[in-house]
């Protein structure tokens, strides 16, 4: 057996869902297996994935054992399989200072992830939407990423590979960050920014126009787009956007991205896609009298 003790870091990859933890000594009451000087944990489960009782991770046992990190400040989980023993707020310190949960997304994970305990910085990576009742998946959602949220700072990222959010049903307003890397219409990512009213950094790797070029008016006294109000994000200081190559025309997709960050009054920096610069610097140039606060975003090319 090993002797978690002497353990700061403990980094384990191609991890079974129901991985045997006794093979770490018990240290603690009633058998427990406590790792009393971890300080970051990071677990990597196999894609195989499988599934962890229900019950027993509830209370942080797992497979006749119970975990306790009573120290721990970083947690790292990637694939996390459904019922996750490591999802448990019964077997970590009262509050972490910083957790990244990547799984995919079905309603009970959600609800696992929502009462876990309070962070400084949560990160949830997103790999798939997976749920029966779409009803409870968004209500779950809405709990974990909304007013209810445990974490000090929360990003969301997007790696679904068949659908994204649907904007009518979400009320994410602690996001701080949202990080989209799947295909998304710039309609359907105004009506998500309209849900996330306190986002500071914003990305999206793989935008796809679904609007005319003269659809969008730029103007402080025209603040939207068909009766569509405008995300006003006040506090956003940090975005990228990227539009897919072989569907992009550049004044089109630079009017977009002029429409959207004029409500970004923080604004520091904006990256984009690399052919579309000359054009959005020749707009940014034109409004200034408009939107002085444009003048000091950097532009740069979106890696």
């Amino acid at each position: 057996m090993i002797d978690p003790a002497p353990l700061r870091h403990l980094s384990l990859f191609d991890v079974v869902a129901n991985f045997e933890w006794n093979i770490f000594a018990s240290t603690g009451a009633d058998g427990q297996v406590v790792f009393p000087n971890l300080y970051k944990l990071s677990i990597r489960y196999s894609a195989a994935g499988g599934r962890t009782d229900a019950a027993a991770a509830d209370d942080g046992g797992c497979m006749g054992v119970r975990l306790r990190f009573p120290v721990l400040k970083r947690l790292h989980v990637f694939q996390c399989p459904q019922n996750c023993v490591l999802l448990s707020k019964a077997i970590y310190p009262p509050k972490l200072h910083r957790a990244v949960i990547e799984c995919a997304s079905g309603t009970g994970t959600l609800e696992k992830i929502s009462g876990l305990v309070p962070s400084r910085e949560l990160t949830v990576i997103m790999t798939h939407m997976d749920s029966d009742d779409m009803g409870s998946y968004y209500r779950a959602a809405n709990k974990g990423f909304g007013s209810g949220a445990a974490a000090d700072r929360l990003s969301l990222v997007l790696r679904t590979r068949r659908a994204v959010p649907d904007p009518a049903r979400i009320n994410w307003t602690h996001l701080a960050a949202l990080n989209v890397h799947t295909s998304i219409t710039t309609t359907t990512l105004l009506g998500l920014l309209a849900k996330m009213p306190n986002l500071d950094r914003l990305s999206a790797t793989h935008l796809i126009s679904s609007h005319r070029s003269d659809e969008f008016r730029v103007s402080h006294h025209h603040p939207s787009k068909d009766g569509q109000l405008r995300p006003m994000l006040p506090q956003a200081r940090h975005v990228a956007l990227r539009f897919v190559a072989e569907l992009s025309l550049h004044h089109r997709d630079a009017g977009f991205v002029l429409y959207l960050i004029t409500g970004m009054t923080a604004l520091k920096s904006l990256s984009t896609t690399p052919t579309m610069q000359a054009r959005l610097a020749k707009l940014v140039a034109k409004h200034a009298s408009e939107h002085p606060h444009l003048q000091q975003i950097r532009l740069a090319a979106a890696a």
